[in-house]
């Protein structure tokens, strides 16, 4: 624990004038600590925010969708919650939805063929698709009015985050 206290004083100590209390706030992550330096430093107005990446797979192709930290876990639970109303849908057309797999914290690509898709625009297209469907039998209102809900939030997220 001493060598990694050094660390911190020493990445941080000609830029900062932290309390210890505030020090150990920012000791757990390198990255967060990165980026206070580079906040104190004056190079960053504010630190970026945390994304979360949610990995899509609809037959033999994956794809990421990037989403903030605070919304990942509703996109998962929408695409379960959409997975579980599919087959009660009675139109022709219905979008082929992809299963979300997995969540991670960061992605780093190989392959240059696997997407990052934003989540604004996933739901984007989401929501296209739901509407576009012609149902009779299924209230899929209900399905759109979800879909409908995380897009608001994502929209509101992104103005106040991104601007």
């Amino acid at each position: 624990m001493a060598n990694s206290d050094s660390f911190f004083w020493h990445f941080c100590s000609p830029y900062a004038t932290l309390s210890s209390s505030d020090a150990l706030l920012w000791h757990g992550s390198n990255k967060r600590l990165h980026d206070a330096a580079n906040v104190l430093r004056g190079e960053s107005n504010h630190l970026m925010p945390t994304m979360r990446f949610v990995l899509m797979k609809n037959n033999d192709k994956v794809f990421f969708v990037e989403m903030p930290d605070t919304h990942a876990y509703q996109l998962s639970a929408l695409n379960l919650r959409l997975h579980k109303e599919l087959d009660k849908l009675t139109a022709e057309q219905v979008p082929a939805l992809p299963y979300a797999i997995a969540e991670c914290d960061s992605v780093e690509l190989h392959d240059s063929s696997i997407r990052i898709a934003s989540g604004l625009d996933y739901i984007n297209e989401l929501e296209r698709e739901f509407a576009a469907v012609k149902e009779s039998a299924y209230p899929l209102i209900a399905l759109l009015t979800e879909i409908r809900a995380l897009q608001a939030q994502l929209e509101q997220w992104y103005e106040d985050e991104i601007g």
